[in-house]
């Protein structure tokens, strides 16, 4: 089925957000091969060798409110340059005993703030910058 969500997407030119939970290579590679021209990797946390694939192939990751707790996630944001960053949520998704709303993605950039060390309004106007870019509007 995601194969077939690819070839669609890359036959009507359109972004993917890709869930890659555990499959981070596998679904790269498909990603990758499928010639998909834009894609963000949500809440990546993966090795850091796939991560370098990711950016190299002009990909985006996404930094979540996980920022807050997840290691892996943060060593991963911490890697990806700012221009390649994108903010959002896991909404509705029940998360650590509250429901996760779009609201969280103040929670995501105070967080980003927090590991880039770059000024939360700053961080605001580059990730809308990227989102803009990412869904040509």
């Amino acid at each position: 089925m995601f194969a077939c969500v690819l070839r669609l997407a890359q036959e009507k030119k359109k972004p993917v957000i890709v869930h890659s939970r555990f499959s981070h290579q596998r679904t790269h590679k498909m990603v990758s091969d499928t010639g998909i021209e834009k894609a963000v990797f949500h809440w990546y946390s993966g090795p850091t060798e796939i991560l370098n694939r990711i950016l190299t192939d002009g990909y985006y990751v996404s930094a979540t409110p996980a920022l807050a707790y997840s290691p892996p996630h943060q060593s991963a944001i911490t890697k990806t340059p700012l221009e390649r960053i994108l903010i959002e949520t896991d909404a509705p998704v029940e998360s650590r005993g509250k429901i996760s709303e779009p609201a969280n993605l103040v929670d995501a950039l105070r967080e980003l703030s927090r590991i880039k060390n770059v000024p939360a309004n700053e961080l605001a106007q580059i990730t809308s910058q990227n989102a803009r870019r990412f869904f040509g509007i």
